[in-house]
């Protein structure tokens, strides 16, 4: 049989002593404790705070749920009067002698000047008229036309100019109107 010799260079030490008795698996143990033991205190702390944000976000879902019931029973006041407002436009609008307008406007058309838009304004009573004649003295014609009409006042020419990119040079000119008989002074 052999003897098995067991040589040690280091010298004898409380902490080798220590070693060979296993109190290394003994401290090992207790620091693993020391790690569980925090990692469960975390987590309940993580769990309260979670709670506390629940709770606190459930309170303002509330808060916001009652500001929107409110908000919906504004919103159902303001839109009835903003629909009422609305009505009341719509119907002053449609009250509006447009007929009379068309056919002052119609009576005075010919082949001679190109009526290309025809904007009232139902706040002002402004009307904008854009046309084009083939020369001068059938714009001004037209104007003088317009002049005599009974529903409309104080018509001006605000801008003329000759079209250059069309063979005939057609003038394009602009007029403003007043829409006498929808619109008092």
């Amino acid at each position: 049989m052999q003897k098995t010799i067991d040589i040690e260079f280091a010298p004898k030490t409380p902490v080798l002593a220590l070693l060979k008795a296993g109190v290394v698996s003994v401290v090992l143990s207790v620091v693993a404790l020391c790690i569980v033991l925090g990692l469960v205190i975390y987590v309940s702390l993580v769990n309260q705070v979670t709670q506390g944000l629940l709770e606190e976000n459930l309170m303002l879902q509330q808060q916001a749920n009652a500001l929107k019931s409110d908000k919906k029973k504004t919103d159902k006041n303001t839109s009835n009067s903003s629909n009422q407002q609305g009505l009341i436009t719509v119907a002053s609008q449609l009250n509006l002698p447009w007929g009379e307008l068309l056919k002052a406007f119609d009576s005075r058309s010919s082949n001679q000047v190109a009526l290309l838009e025809f904007n009232p304004d139902t706040n002002t009573g402004v009307i904008k008229i854009v046309a084009e004649a083939r020369n001068s003295a059938q714009m001004t014609n037209y104007i003088e036309g317009l002049k005599k009409l009974k529903v409309i006042d104080d018509i001006k020419l605000t801008h003329h100019e000759v079209n250059a990119s069309e063979q005939l040079l057609p003038i394009r000119f602009e007029l403003e109107a007043y829409w006498a008989g929808a619109f008092p002074r």
